[in-house]
C-alpha cells in the first residue's frame, strides 16, 4: 500500500471506528470486501460488518452504533489497473454510478453521514474481474493483504 494512501486514512480516522465489508464473495473479485472482514475478525480493535452485496441492510445496526468514521471497503470499476486502491468520497460516487449494489453506495454513505454525522468514506479496488463462479485475481487479492496487514498493524489487539 502506497505510503499516501496509508498517510491519507490516518488523517481521516478519528475515533469509533466501523468498517464495512461490502461485495459478493460468489462473484470473483468482488468479495474483496467481505473476505477483508472476515479475515480482520478477532484481529482488530475496531467494530466491523460483513454488509454483502445489501449495507442498506444494516442501516439501523450502523446508526445505533454511532461510529465517529465508517470506512467501506469494495471493488469498484474505476478504469485503473486492477488492485488499484483509491480512497473515494460520497461526492465521487454520486457523479458515476460505479456499484452494482441495488441501492447505490453513494445514496447509502450520504444516508449514514446525515443521520451521525460521521465521516464516511470508501476504499475502493479495482477489480480484475466480478464474474460469478471466478477467483480473486491474483492482483486483487494482494491488495486484499495489504489491507489486513494495514488495518491490523493500525488497530490490532
Amino acid at each position: 500500500m502506497e505510503k499516501s494512501l496509508k498517510k491519507s486514512l490516518e488523517e481521516r480516522i478519528k475515533g469509533h471506528t466501523l468498517i464495512i465489508g461490502v461485495g459478493n464473495t460468489l462473484r470473483g473479485d468482488d468479495g474483496l470486501g467481505p473476505l477483508m472482514v472476515e479475515k480482520l475478525n478477532g484481529r482488530v480493535k475496531v467494530d466491523l460488518l460483513d454488509a454483502g452485496e445489501v449495507p442498506e441492510s444494516y442501516l439501523g445496526r450502523i446508526i445505533d452504533s454511532r461510529p465517529d468514521t465508517v470506512i467501506v471497503v469494495d471493488a469498484v470499476q474505476m478504469e485503473e489497473i486492477p488492485g488499484t486502491l483509491a480512497i473515494i468520497e460520497v461526492t465521487e460516487l454520486e457523479k458515476v454510478s460505479w456499484s452494482t449494489h441495488r441501492l447505490s453506495l453513494a445514496l447509502f454513505m450520504k444516508y449514514v453521514h446525515q443521520h451521525i454525522g460521521c465521516s464516511v468514506f470508501l476504499i475502493g479496488v479495482q477489480p480484475g474481474t466480478t464474474e460469478m463462479g471466478h477467483e480473486m485475481t491474483p492482483e486483487v487479492d494482494e491488495s486484499l493483504a495489504a489491507l489486513v496487514q494495514y488495518f491490523t498493524a493500525l488497530f490490532g489487539k
